[in-house]
């Protein structure tokens, strides 16, 4: 999860693009985009506290209908790897990408530094609250395990087929994250520069690729080597979709600016109708398609971003871009403020009366967590590779 910085568009006569700094290149909508995701992350954890078979009919069709865009956190990180594919790809699409080895320094910089101390703050947590927690067997997935040398080195180095949800839930996505960083141009430069067909072939394979492996190993695999096969196609697919957006922007934006007003209406309620509740169509084997359909919806949704200015004016509001902001370090934080909460204060309270707590706590936390932590690395990686070079101002 990366500052969103990319291509100027160019201008058009039709009222369109969303303003774009000049001097930066910066996209602020996507920024508020992503804080407005992570704070979805947020509550998503927190509700999974409750085993679904100890919450009522009618919660549970509230949880399932309508307030599923509040609690949909799996559809939030599909998010996240289409902002990383599409913001990544710019420099490549500009024609202007960085050596890779500095595009790799930057990277770890940016993302890896952070995590790091994030992960220490989650194993000191791990290590001093060690235990099952009696709520949900989701709960039971994290501080569990043995806090064992070889865990905590396959943490470190996000390598190996190891629980990414033992020492924090959310680590899965960087793991995810990390990888494909490393391969990112072996992704984005055939997307960028392949004929329409053959790119349109490849994704086409990428997609197919998804829908059968997890029909063909869901049930051959062990649970965690699925797991984390599933969720780096997953992110692959989403990071190509991210990359093909970048390609085509202002193909979209043209079309976008020629469409009636009640068209782009529909088109955003569709896309987002696809991002949010696809995963729960009640149909068979719907979960096949669980991570595909979101990233159709998640597209639109950031054409939507990109392209309408009313979107833009409202994403712009301080407390969007304040959430965007913090949002890599909320991301981070969090889990590791739900669980430590939960572990001192689950016998004197309810979960109930530990969310305004764990809420404020984890905006707390990522504020200090960024100042301390993410604002210098963000700074670190701005440095890297500068010298006889004019670089933008963002990292990528």
């Amino acid at each position: 999860m990366e500052t969103s910085s990319g291509s100027l568009h160019p201008e058009m006569a039709l009222p369109a693009p969303a303003p774009v700094s000049v001097r930066s290149r910066h996209y602020p909508a996507l920024d508020s985009l992503r804080g407005l995701a992570a704070v979805v992350v947020v509550f998503s954890h927190y509700i999974l506290l409750w085993d679904p078979s100890s919450v009522g009919h009618g919660t549970r069709l509230l949880l399932d209908g309508v307030l599923v865009p509040f609690f949909n956190g799996r559809s939030s990180v599909i998010l996240f790897f289409l902002l990383s594919g599409f913001v990544l790809s710019l420099p490549y699409k500009r024609g202007n990408a960085l050596p890779y080895h500095i595009f790799f320094l930057r990277r770890l910089a940016r993302i890896y530094v952070p995590y790091v101390a994030a992960l220490a703050l989650a194993l000191v947590a791990d290590w001093r609250f060690h235990g099952p927690l009696p709520m949900s067997r989701w709960s039971n997935l994290t501080w569990t395990a043995p806090l064992t040398w070889p865990l905590i080195l396959q943490n470190f180095l996000l390598i190996g087929n190891y629980d990414t949800a033992q020492v924090n839930t959310a680590f899965w996505s960087l793991a995810v994250e990390m990888r494909l960083s490393i391969l990112f141009p072996l992704l984005c430069l055939p997307l960028l520069r392949l004929k329409r067909s053959y790119t349109f072939l490849l994704f086409a394979a990428l997609v197919v690729f998804n829908i059968a492996a997890v029909q063909i190993f869901a049930h051959r695999m062990r649970p965690v080597s699925f797991t984390n096969m599933a969720e780096m196609i997953a992110g692959t697919v989403a990071f190509a979709a991210g990359i093909l957006l970048s390609r085509w922007l202002e193909l979209f934006q043209t079309t976008w600016g020629r469409t009636p007003a009640l068209q782009r209406i529909l088109f955003f309620a569709i896309s987002l109708t696809t991002l949010e509740w696809s995963a729960n169509l009640p149909v068979p084997h719907a979960w096949i398609f669980a991570d595909v359909l979101p990233v159709a919806g998640g597209c639109g949704v950031l054409i939507a971003t990109l392209c309408s200015r009313r979107v833009t004016r409202i994403l712009s509001h301080r407390l969007p871009a304040w959430l965007g902001r913090v949002s890599y370090s909320l991301y981070l934080v969090h889990a590791t403020v739900l669980f430590s909460l939960m572990h001192l204060f689950f016998a004197r309270a309810t979960r109930l009366e530990l969310l305004a707590p764990y809420l404020l706590l984890s905006l707390l936390s990522a504020t200090a967590f960024f100042f301390l932590v993410e604002k210098p690395c963000i700074h670190l990686s701005r440095t890297i590779g500068r010298s006889g070079r004019t670089l933008s101002k963002q990292p990528v």
